[in-house]
């Protein structure tokens, strides 16, 4: 798909053996999130009206169709910073002596995937994150942090228990997708999420308040982001799809919470990380859905517009504070209802 030829068996055996893992996962298989496509993606396709139907952590397969291979007369793919095109950005001696900081700048002001470093996708939806040489974890080599461990292990297939504590913790999560569009929309509310040692700095994300989980999970781009403590464990986790599941993550602590246009803090339960937050956008309440009620078009102006963030929490009942209703307006019989939280209002 870069304009080389077939990779070797080897390379091909290990490709089908990660992609096997991820699509097999319900949790934090990125797989999962094709039926709910990125925020961007989102509304390039808002005209479309796709058929609904009800899937549990969807995996897609998209065919693809090639045509013959060319490969001695199809040019390369220069770099994007030097432009030669005998490498990519990931391998070029330009970008790999700038500072860190820089390079991520550089990252997030070109629009890049942060797992591979290349434009048209983000990164939980790389399905090709490159494999770091200092660390092992999934991001580009050039991109690894000296005094950062968060999301640097990888399981080793010698001496794993050094790496990962022998015992596994037992977590569930219920939280179901659909594909399509829709006009139905639940308890997810946009926040600022930060670790509780330097508050100032912050993040928007958009957070899911799921009464039927009994963790707390974050995205492993905000864990990063934030450069949150973290540890490596092991889930034996239950979903919709299988109980006791064990998956690997990480134990995120520290973290703390406050509404969009609210001051107060809230600190959250020690928290999982996931790959993704399979949420679908179309979900989200906004102030245009309480507008269609007239029970609800009072609190129109409390609820923000559609922002352009990811979902990056899934907040469960081990954090009742967030969870615990202050307010409720209810309609008459299926009419949807609204529920004021600590974090804000959202439409049921």
């Amino acid at each position: 798909m870069d304009g080389k030829d077939f990779p070797s068996f080897k390379d091909f055996a290990e490709f089908v053996t990660v992609e096997a893992e991820i699509a097999c996962n319900p949790v934090t298989s990125s797989f999962a999130l094709h039926s709910c496509s990125s925020f961007y993606e989102k509304r390039i396709t808002k005209d479309s009206k796709p058929s609904r139907s009800t899937q549990v952590f969807t995996t897609q397969t998209t065919a693809l169709l090639n045509k013959a291979r060319t490969s001695n007369t199809r040019s390369k793919v220069p770099c994007l910073l030097c432009k030669d095109e005998n490498h990519l950005l990931s391998r070029c001696p330009n970008f790999a002596e700038k500072p860190l900081e820089e390079k991520r700048t550089y990252v997030r002001d070109n629009k890049l995937c942060y797992g591979c470093l290349k434009l048209g996708h983000n990164v939980k939806e790389c399905r090709h994150r490159h494999t770091c040489d200092n660390c092992k974890g999934r991001h580009p080599t050039c991109l690894h942090n000296d005094n950062h461990r968060v999301n640097e292990w990888s399981p080793s297939p010698v001496n794993t228990a050094l790496n990962i504590p022998n015992e596994t913790t037992a977590v569930t999560a219920l939280n179901v997708t659909k594909t399509g569009q829709s006009s139905s929309t639940s308890m997810i509310v946009p926040v600022w999420v930060s670790i509780a040692h330097n508050p100032s700095k912050e993040q928007l994300v958009y957070a899911l308040l799921d009464t039927q989980s009994d963790s707390t999970f974050v995205s492993e781009e905000v864990s990063n982001q934030l450069q949150a403590e973290a540890h490596p464990v092991k889930l034996r986790l239950t979903t919709m799809l299988g109980v006791n599941s064990i998956v690997m993550s990480h134990r995120v602590t520290g973290l703390c919470v406050r509404g969009y246009d609210s001051d107060v803090r809230i600190d959250l339960p020690p928290s999982y990380t996931k790959d993704c937050i399979p949420v679908n956008y179309d979900n989200i309440p906004t102030r245009d859905t309480a507008k269609q009620w007239p029970h609800l078009s009072g609190i129109a102006n409390k609820i923000p517009p559609l922002l352009s963030c990811d979902v990056g929490l899934l907040i469960g009942f081990n954090s009742p504070r967030t969870l615990a209703p202050r307010q409720v307006l209810l309609g008459e019989g299926n009419a949807p209802y609204a529920i004021r939280t600590d974090l804000g209002w959202s439409v049921v």
